[in-house]
């Protein structure tokens, strides 16, 4: 009961125009629950499409870059009429097409293993790279989560998608994190959020370090 008067208290203004519409429109709420019904069966189809045409790649010799992710997604995202914010969640989707390459019997082990190595090497420049932006926007939204529910609705948002970006080393931090997104109000919670926000930054930027030193001659 106290956690939904926060999250009212805190977001109520973006809720009460909803509220009102859906009371004075009785059937809009079977049309809403259409439409939401629809939409996370396309983004399901989305990303299975898009698992489906990195394993592909993967395996039939050709090289899956970040930039070409990417462009798959965003293909895949006009094909099924989704945003391609929905479908582009790049660590996840390699994560599931590694475990497609893990299951594939077609494939000898020392291919099994070097296309999971491929994936992994993926991984950690997806989160040096793009991974380390997302938690420059996320620090900053929580800096002027005290400007207004927007600001937190923004914190909570990315501390959700933070989910898609990581790995089984992120755990800890990831689970973290994600407790304080209901409690953005008060200043402390705040503050713990950006110091799990740049532990979590350093790991990942850590990545980059570690794939130099791999590829040193």
């Amino acid at each position: 009961m106290g956690s939904f008067g926060e999250y009212w208290g805190d977001n109520w203004p973006a809720l009460l125009p909803a509220i009102i519409f859906l009371l004075v429109n009785p059937w809009s709420i079977w049309s809403l629950l259409r439409t939401t019904t629809a939409r996370r069966e396309r983004i399901t189809r989305a990303h299975e499409d898009l698992v489906d045409l990195m394993e592909s790649a993967l395996v039939s010799g050709g090289r899956l870059t970040r930039s070409q992710v990417y462009t798959l997604a965003d293909s895949v995202a006009e094909r099924r009429q989704a945003r391609l914010e929905d479908v582009y969640r790049p660590v996840a989707a390699l994560r599931a097409t590694a475990r497609r390459v893990e299951r594939n019997p077609a494939l000898a082990d020392r291919d099994r293993q070097r296309l999971e190595g491929a994936v992994d090497r993926l991984i950690r420049q997806t989160k040096t790279h793009e991974g380390t932006k997302m938690l420059a926007t996320l620090a900053n939204a929580l800096r002027l989560a005290d400007k207004g529910y927007r600001w937190r609705d923004q914190a909570k948002k990315l501390m959700r998608q933070l989910d898609d970006w990581s790995t089984y080393e992120d755990t800890l931090l990831i689970s973290s994190l994600a407790g304080l997104g209901p409690r953005l109000t008060y200043p402390d919670v705040r503050e713990e959020a950006l110091r799990l926000v740049a532990n979590l930054e350093g790991v990942w930027k850590a990545l980059a370090v570690t794939e130099a030193e791999t590829h040193e001659p």
